[in-house]
């Protein structure tokens, strides 16, 4: 099967947009991957060079639907972040505007115990040998491990607060612990779809696009 764009028949018209809109280190990748061998059009981070998460702000600030020049080929959207040693972009923020620019979608928010995410980003080195914590020092120009720690609590904190509030008593929002007992199932439960459970496996590298 074709997992890629230029399927023959019309994605859009046979499934609805679903956006992974959880932080990084928080399965991504892995729940990428898991659509992709469902035979879902799936988006992770970036295509041909282009970061989502920035061209998410640009569509924003030039009025368009958040995923233009995206949602035409993909149905799934996943890995809404960029940083580099200036600015971090959390696309997923942007929640509001991937539901009134694309109605009826689902939301998925993966997330995993604090702790061991805190733990994951201060490890995380990516495929250039660049420590993410280390681009946090200098977007916060601080070496003080406890201040940027603290600033991510607060930031997940208060997305998740805003997750509550918007989707209260919607049925379009799963939050999937990737740690919990079969996750593949819960997705396939919550979309109401006969997904490949045997599809999912852990995935951990973060492909950088060039922006």
């Amino acid at each position: 099967m074709n997992l890629w764009p230029g399927n023959s028949f019309n994605m859009k018209s046979e499934r609805p947009y679903i956006f992974v809109i959880g932080f990084n280190r928080c399965g991504t990748n892995t729940i990428h991957g898991f659509f992709q061998r469902n035979g879902y059009p799936s988006v992770h981070y970036g295509w041909y060079g282009k970061c989502l998460a920035v061209q998410m702000v640009k569509n924003c600030i030039s009025n368009k639907k958040v995923f233009e020049g995206f949602d035409i080929d993909f149905t799934v959207f996943s890995d809404l972040n960029f940083i580099n040693n200036r600015i971090c972009i959390e696309g997923n923020f942007l929640f509001r505007n991937m539901d009134r620019d694309y109605p009826d979608s689902f939301f998925i928010y993966n997330t995993r115990d604090i702790e061991k995410w805190i733990k994951s980003r201060l490890a995380y080195v990516n495929p250039n040998g660049i420590r993410l914590l280390d681009r946090y020092k200098k977007i916060y120009q601080t070496d003080n491990i406890d201040l940027i720690v603290g600033k991510w609590k607060e930031l997940r904190g208060r997305f998740e607060q805003d997750l509550q509030e918007y989707f209260s008593g919607s049925d379009r929002l799963l939050v999937l612990n990737i740690e919990s007992k079969d996750p593949a199932i819960q997705i396939s439960n919550f979309l109401q779809k006969d997904l490949d459970p045997g599809a999912w496996g852990w995935l951990g590298k973060t492909i950088e696009c060039n922006e």
